[in-house]
């Protein structure tokens, strides 16, 4: 998540020595972009890092206080004194907790009127919409339709039974936040 730590993890073996390799770790996004070179007991990390990593004796790298942009595929590549050289890539993925919930309704005025709920974050990475009615999983039929993606309901010819509390529910690994929205008979 933006602002945390995170261990990008190698197991170079069990004779593995820092100490006694070349190490360098890069990021692709979409370019090549050195993050640090291991030599010698020198580390030199770019910049934009110097102040963020840490370089573990068997080759994993902790970085911290991330943001959006050090999402990417990281490579680590070690080079040992025999020459033997090897290579390995983590896919990071860094994700943004959702934001409130904002539940937007509009009504169209045909003589089968409807409904249709709207819900929207401001932010968040890869959010997932869901709804619950009167705190119970919504489930599609003839008159409760979901958009795809889940972000919208509609509700075909309003009947009183639909005059409920409705919940838009958005998440994602790192989060979950809702919001409630109350149905009349004079909407």
């Amino acid at each position: 998540a933006v602002g945390q730590s995170v261990l990008l993890s190698v197991s170079c073996g069990p004779r593995f020595d820092v100490s006694q390799s070349l190490l360098q770790w890069s990021v692709k996004k979409p370019d090549s972009n050195r993050i640090l070179t291991y030599n010698n007991g020198n580390m030199q990390a770019t910049s934009g890092y110097q102040d963020r990593v840490q370089l573990y004796p068997n080759g994993s790298l902790l970085l911290h206080n991330l943001n959006a942009s050090d999402a990417g595929s990281y490579t680590v590549t070690w080079a040992e004194r025999n020459g033997q050289e090897t290579r390995g890539t983590i896919q990071l993925i860094i994700y943004v907790s959702v934001s409130e919930p904002q539940i937007n309704i509009s009504k169209n005025s045909t003589p089968h009127g409807v409904l249709t709920m709207s819900c929207a974050v401001n932010e968040g990475t890869d959010p997932s919409f869901s709804w619950l009615k009167d705190k119970q999983t919504l489930r599609e039929d003839a008159r409760h339709q979901i958009s795809e993606g889940n972000s919208s309901l509609e509700i075909i010819n309003v009947t009183e039974a639909d005059c409920v509390t409705y919940t838009c529910v958005v998440s994602n690994p790192i989060s979950r936040k809702s919001a409630d929205r109350g149905i009349s008979g004079n909407v």
